[in-house]
């Protein structure tokens, strides 16, 4: 949503007759000491993973890099459970015809003179670093803005001490830039963006015609920069990849990105040449495309795309990358310190698709792959707890009918094969938040009401609601403020009668505070209102937009508040305690406050960071640095 027209476009007439529809997602659419018993267990366990490999390696059975698996996997695997080749281009299209009707359906300088502390990225799990539009080390800011000209450029600022703020470097990533993002590990930088393809494939056909079916596609581009000098930074390596991002994470300095390609399948029911495989184009290795003796398969599952896994060493970038193709279908992605899990659909089925993959530093190795009832929210409707995956999901018998949904949990091993469930919840609602904690599992469901489940996983082949509690409105971003409460995030809701008609109507931003410490009897201690009807934040469907400091008891967030006559175009700052809920502090705004209202783009906050007691507000127009306790502007760049 680029200015405020779409905004009054997006919001203009919603009337949600008993609940709120898909087209509300649409619109808000990453040394302990062990006891003596714990010593004997472990060793216990090493006895049995050693002989269970010596079994493995006298089986002779092969792993997806066609090596042993590593000693510190938990699964017990079978000769089945490895995924075979495509090999040949007959094969390929005898594997899309049987998924016909799935197809066709859907830095280190410096570092002494850095801010002791500072905010990061509001991850989903503990060490697994996801990519974001701004990133900061404690020193230096690097960020991806928007031209008045609709291009894309990477910032480099220095940002510590506040009163010497100033941009060191720019770089230029073009137009037709898509889905950008940054990384940011050690002395190294990583950009990752989605770009437009208009260059014309070199093949010919038979008749001499030049071919044109990769014109206005999409490419994956990741560029690698060395900041040891971060005045002069240097690219080490570029990779571009066929397809679109699904997603990224890095972890303990090993790069994993996965990439999607659909299939061009009208061409190949006419006979013509494939040809259609992914291509990887790198600075260090040249240009090649995935050959279908590389490309892997999962028998029996429904496939609808190519997914290509690749790990990069960014503490060695000029290593070897490791890429690994498979012939599946992809659209969420969870990732814990040790595995990959990537969703898909199967509409014909109405069922959600989930292949499992090891992460040992850097090779990416197949595990397994499971089916459950229903589709997935977003990443957080997926979680691993120890050995189990854990997964809710709304399901009904037909998508249209939104008055047949049911939701569920569902517990998988670690072999994917199905341990418990619990099905059947809040008929005719849908699932509008998920948040697992430990062995917690708390959602959110809608329809005129907002239930908060409250869902125990202690026994993973019974989970069992403990408590339910209802109030107006939903959350759309659940939150652990501790391990007894959580912050709700989300919309408010009212009931309306017009002409004869009763409907849910949309009516502001909401802030909830839940305690949870009884799980029996959960309740809302403390809830904020903000705005109404078109009131608007980029926090209802990127988590990565909240600013969250424990230490500071700080929240804050971007916000398009509208309310009757008066709006506001900014950030919205609070702070957060059980004693006193949500104290709002003050509205942040951009450098800019007169800025004309065309331009009400460049005049959005798109993330607020902490760097020690200052609080930055960044913006497509530029950067403005104030005093927490007291919000005295102390530095300024305007782009």
């Amino acid at each position: 949503m680029n200015n405020e027209k779409d905004i009054d476009k997006y919001f203009e007439g919603i009337e949600i007759p008993k609940e709120l529809d898909f087209s509300i997602e649409k619109g808000m659419t990453k040394g302990k000491k062990a006891n003596k018993r714990n010593k004997i267990i472990k060793i216990i366990s090493t006895i049995a993973a050693i002989l269970l490999i010596a079994l493995l390696n006298k089986n002779e059975i092969k792993s997806f890099n066609d090596k042993p698996m590593p000693d510190n996997s938990s699964v017990v695997v079978s000769k089945k459970l490895w995924l075979p080749t495509v090999d040949t281009e007959e094969k390929l299209i005898s594997l899309l015809e049987s998924n016909n009707k799935i197809v066709q359906e859907k830095g280190m300088a410096d570092k002494e003179s850095s801010a002791s502390s500072y905010s990061k990225t509001n991850n989903q799990v503990e060490g697994v670093e996801e990519s974001d539009i701004v990133k900061t080390d404690g020193k230096y800011i690097y960020m991806i803005r928007e031209t008045n000209d609709h291009k894309k450029e990477f910032i480099i600022v220095e940002g510590y001490p506040a009163e010497d703020i100033k941009i060191l470097s720019t770089i230029s990533l073009g137009n037709n830039v898509y889905n950008e993002q940054i990384q940011i590990f050690e002395d190294k930088i990583v950009i990752i963006y989605d770009a437009q393809n208009n260059q014309i494939d070199n093949d010919v056909n038979d008749d001499n015609k030049v071919k044109t079916d990769f014109i206005g596609t999409l490419q994956s581009n990741v560029k690698i920069y060395d900041k040891k000098d971060i005045k002069d930074i240097k690219l080490v390596r570029e990779i571009s990849y066929e397809g679109s991002l699904i997603s990224d994470r890095v972890i303990d300095g090993q790069l994993y990105l996965v990439t999607e390609k659909g299939f061009y399948y009208d061409y190949m029911k006419k006979g013509e040449s494939i040809n259609k495989t992914p291509h990887i184009k790198d600075s260090l290795e040249g240009d090649k495309a995935i050959d279908l003796k590389s490309l892997y398969y999962c028998p029996n599952v429904p496939s609808e795309s190519l997914i290509t896994i690749t790990s990069i060493n960014l503490k060695n970038p000029s290593e070897k990358s490791i890429s690994k193709t498979i012939l599946a279908s992809a659209n969420n992605m969870y990732v814990s310190e040790n595995n990959l899990y990537l969703s898909g659909f199967n509409y014909e089925e109405n069922k959600t698709l989930l292949f499992k993959f090891q992460l040992n530093k850097g090779e990416i190795n197949y595990v397994a792959d499971g089916e459950v009832s229903g589709h997935i929210l977003n990443q957080f409707s997926m979680d691993q707890y120890g050995d189990t995956f854990r997964v809710a999901t709304t399901s009904n018998k037909e998508m249209s009918k939104s008055e047949d949904n049911e939701n569920n949990i569902y517990v998988l091993g670690s072999d994917m094969k199905l341990l418990g469930k619990l099905e059947g919840l809040a008929k005719g609602e849908r699932i509008y938040s998920a948040r697992f904690i430990k062995d917690k599992a708390y959602l959110v469901t809608f329809k005129q009401v907002d239930p908060l489940f409250v869902i125990d996983i202690f026994d993973n082949k019974n989970p069992k609601v403990l408590g339910e509690l209802k109030i107006p409105g939903f959350s759309n971003y659940l939150h652990p403020y501790d391990e007894n409460t959580l912050i709700g995030f989300g919309q408010n809701t009212v009931e309306v009668k017009e002409n004869g008609r009763e409907f849910t109507r949309v009516n502001g931003i909401k802030l909830s505070m839940f305690d949870v410490r009884d799980l029996s009897n959960p309740k809302e201690i403390y809830n904020e209102i903000i705005g109404g009807e078109r009131t608007y934040s980029e926090l209802l469907y990127n988590h990565k937009a909240l600013l969250f400091s424990k230490e500071k008891d700080i929240m804050g967030f971007p916000i398009m508040e509208r309310e009757k006559d008066k709006s506001f175009n900014g950030a919205k700052l609070y702070k957060v305690s059980k004693e006193k809920g949500f104290e709002f502090i003050d509205n942040i705004t951009s450098i800019d406050e007169d800025i004309q209202e065309k331009a009400m783009y460049t005049k959005q906050v798109k993330r607020l960071i902490l760097i020690d007691n200052n609080i930055y507000s960044i913006s497509n127009q530029g950067i403005k640095v104030m005093r927490l306790e007291d919000r005295k502007v102390v530095g300024t760049i305007n782009f």
